[in-house]
């Protein structure tokens, strides 16, 4: 059978428009709301009636209601082209079943049965991290409307213990074998396996059970009081879905991704965007090679951990916005660097604390932190390299030759500049800053030029070797080879 009567542009376009038209409606029921209470009042107290009697679901459900239909038909839609490209190949396969997903009550009561049997059991000396492996093989056997219906049958209460199980790695310190909970990289594997999978309207309950899926940013500079270099303060920040799209695509339906379209936002980590940036400008299918945005919306991100081993994690299509909507981190013409900062949060652990000038020592910016976009303030050139590249840095010193051959040899390389240096030439406007991290666009024999993370309103410096030895301090190389 072929896909005759399926218009899968018009369909994906479709799907596309429903996504696009839910988001503004909780503010419309807010708006209502208000405009409700403010009639109440020009009537002298008098309640005006929300629906006239009649039982409705509210404007916010109806949202979700539309979201799940819009994350259906994309769904099936990559089954049917899935279906198509083996027919192209002389593999007949029937998409009309695979676009159905048939839902088996009997996985889904074992699911749920293990899920609450897991939560009331005594590991005893063993632990309970197998356990919890085992528990997330079974739920990734489930289709995404099995997954829906095994959620449907947890309780909140029950979910957040769930959380709390596999976030709790505490062992008993007498026996060697009582390995509990998950290890961080493993912990949101798990979270995001259920997290990609989920209709829409279910990701709310998963992200209360699981909240660190949405990284905090209370601690951060901007929030706290303000960037100390760009001065971009970022109180008031709340979680929200921004309006952009995660990346363009090309002629042929592809993602195409310049590392040009994502800059620094109001968080003090160039060290991390400047090696981002460099990783895209070395490999241009770096980013879509390491992303996927699924049928619900939500973006799953293939990253290394400390040790540089891989794993796939997930996060929510919310960002941290301004005030006034906008995205206070990472962000720029497309949304794939902000989605990948929010990743390496959930995941990064070297944070040994940091602060900027004038407020070392302080506790509430010099502190080791974990887990949320603090920790990724004011750290050094070799972190990022294991959870970008899988590899560790390959620190160059102040070698100006080293780090044109490794460019040249195809590896992203950054460079950090001085804590003190003299007024930079007048070429090089204000994009020049003490204390930065800088990602290498292009060489000559005798200028390396670099780029500022911080966007294209910061112009490119292309510095001598004099220059070099002045303003800058010391580079660092990532190997992309899998």
């Amino acid at each position: 059978m072929g896909t005759v009567g399926f218009d899968v542009t018009r369909l994906s376009a479709l799907a596309t428009s429903i996504a696009t038209a839910t988001p503004g409606l909780g503010d419309l029921e807010s708006d209502i709301a208000t405009l409700r209470s403010k009639a109440a009042d020009d009537m002298g107290g008098t309640p005006v009636p929300s629906d006239a009697g009649l039982t409705t679901p509210s404007i916010k459900d109806v949202g979700l209601g539309a979201l799940d239909v819009s994350t259906e038909i994309k769904r099936r839609l990559q089954l049917i082209q899935q279906a198509a490209s083996l027919k192209r190949l002389g593999i007949d396969i029937d998409a009309q079943p695979m676009a159905l997903d048939v839902v088996d009550d009997t996985k889904v009561d074992d699911a749920v049965d293990a899920t609450k049997g897991l939560l009331d059991k005594d590991c005893g000396i063993n632990g309970n991290r197998d356990d919890l492996g085992a528990l997330k093989d079974q739920l990734d056997r489930l289709n995404p409307e099995e997954l829906d219906q095994v959620l449907d049958g947890l309780s909140d209460q029950e979910l957040a213990r769930l959380g709390d199980m596999a976030r709790d790695t505490d062992d008993s310190g007498w026996s060697p074998f009582d390995h509990n909970g998950l290890e961080r990289p493993e912990r949101f594997e798990f979270f995001g396996s259920i997290l990609s999978r989920v209709s829409p309207s279910r990701i709310p309950r998963v992200v209360a059970a699981f909240p660190e899926l949405n990284p905090g940013f209370d601690t951060t500079d901007g929030a706290l009081d303000e960037n100390s270099q760009t001065g971009e303060s970022a109180q008031g920040m709340h979680y929200g879905v921004p309006e952009g799209q995660l990346w363009r695509y090309g002629p042929d339906g592809k993602p195409v991704v310049d590392s040009s379209e994502s800059e620094q936002g109001s968080l003090g980590d160039c060290w991390f965007i400047a090696s981002m940036l460099a990783a895209q400008g070395a490999d241009k299918n770096f980013i879509p090679d390491h992303m996927q945005q699924n049928p619900n919306g939500t973006i799953s991100v293939l990253m290394g951990d400390e040790d540089g081993d891989e794993h796939w994690t997930t996060v929510t299509n919310e960002l941290p916005l301004k005030p006034d909507g906008s995205v206070a981190m990472a962000r720029g013409d497309y949304l794939w660097g902000s989605y990948y900062e929010k990743a390496f949060a959930q995941l990064y652990t070297g944070d040994d604390g940091g602060a900027p000038d004038g407020k070392e020592g302080d506790p509430d910016y010099d502190k080791k932190e974990v887990g949320d976009y603090g920790a990724l303030e004011w750290d050094y050139n070799d972190k990022p390299a294991p959870y970008i590249s899988g590899h560790g840095a390959d620190d160059l010193g102040h070698d100006f030759d080293d780090i044109r051959d490794h460019f040249r040899d195809g590896d992203p390389v950054i460079i950090s500049t001085k804590s003190d240096a003299p007024d930079p030439p007048s070429e090089w406007g204000s994009s020049y800053s003490t204390r930065h991290v800088y990602f290498v666009k292009s060489v000559t024999d005798s200028t390396i030029t670099v780029g500022n993370p911080w966007g294209p309103d910061y112009p490119d410096i292309t510095m001598t070797q004099d220059q070099f030895d002045d303003y800058y301090d010391s580079g660092s190389a990532m190997d992309l080879d899998h």
